[in-house]
């Protein structure tokens, strides 16, 4: 190949290399410009930036090994500027609804695989759900018949009950009389006063 086709073929790769930096800048502004939140579009801003610095180097080095000429760079920055002068401004909102489209498969794509697994986990879920409700119901059952049977017992026992405590009310102060110490016994228990001459 001559030199002169060589730098032709040089320079249609660098007009080639805007065109694509100027695609990719849209495709930065479909993602990352939509995001509402300031720290959002700053790292998408780095990234783009990383990016295409990356893909321009290696665009460069494969094309002029790095040598940073004039001619190269003028024409990269005229593709740039062609893609978003003639083509960002039909391909924008092209790429736009792809992008939507590409999302809103996904997002039914997730949906579909979410059913999926429930659909395919029911039969695992369904057996221990039943045996949850099972418990639930044997829970409510046992209460209610501990609490029927607490009230019968409340009710069979109430006039044995009362009278126990009836007879209990009579002969209470009985026991406590027997029980009770005597005062003559109280009296000799008590120790002697110091000083007090023993009787005679």
């Amino acid at each position: 190949m001559a030199r002169a086709e060589f730098q032709a073929v040089q320079l249609l790769l660098a007009f080639a290399l805007g065109v694509g930096l100027g695609a990719f800048y849209d495709l930065y502004r479909v993602w990352f410009r939509g995001a509402r939140s300031r720290p959002m579009r700053g790292l998408g801003d780095l990234l783009w930036w990383g990016a295409a610095l990356f893909l321009a180097a290696g665009a460069l080095y494969r094309i002029d090994a790095l040598a940073l000429r004039l001619p190269p760079l003028l024409l990269a920055l005229l593709g740039v500027a062609v893609q978003q002068a003639c083509i960002s401004p039909w391909a924008f909102p092209l790429l736009q609804r792809c992008c939507r489209f590409i999302g809103r498969f996904w997002r039914g794509l997730r949906r579909l695989w979410q059913r999926a697994v429930a659909v395919l986990l029911l039969p695992l879920v369904w057996p221990v759900e039943l045996a949850f409700r099972l418990l639930l119901l044997l829970a409510r059952l046992l209460g209610a018949l501990f609490g029927r049977i607490e009230g019968l017992l409340r009710r069979l026992l109430a006039r044995p009950l009362g009278c126990c405590r009836r007879l209990a009310g009579l002969f209470w102060p009985k026991i406590k009389r027997i029980f009770a110490p005597k005062p003559e016994a109280a009296a000799e228990s008590a120790p002697e006063a110091p000083g007090e001459p023993p009787e005679a």
